[in-house]
């Protein structure tokens, strides 16, 4: 599908689509012989994602080549790299 198709059924503009890619928040997609974008169902489930962090204010997303988060290609889900190291849970004072 096309910027403009894959942009309304996100409900963004086109040219939010174009930036997202531009700037790495979305990867490149590969383009139709007369130069369009060809986007597929992954590429609108990402962009869905990244709208949806926006609204939740997570402000801009990382690139996806980013080393906080990868995209699993046979799931087309994210995968946050997570900190091993994690606070121990507090024991709750009674009295």
């Amino acid at each position: 599908m096309r910027v403009s198709e894959v942009a309304r059924r996100a409900g963004i503009a086109p040219s939010a689509v174009r930036f997202y890619e531009e700037v790495g928040v979305l990867p490149r997609v590969p383009r139709s012989d007369n130069g369009y974008r060809d986007y597929d169902d992954v590429d609108l489930a990402r962009l869905r994602l990244v709208v949806s962090l926006r609204r939740l204010g997570l402000g801009r997303s990382m690139p996806v080549d980013s080393p906080g988060c990868a995209w699993n290609e046979a799931s087309s889900t994210p995968i946050s790299r997570r900190s091993s190291a994690r606070s121990a849970p507090q024991s709750a004072a009674s009295g």
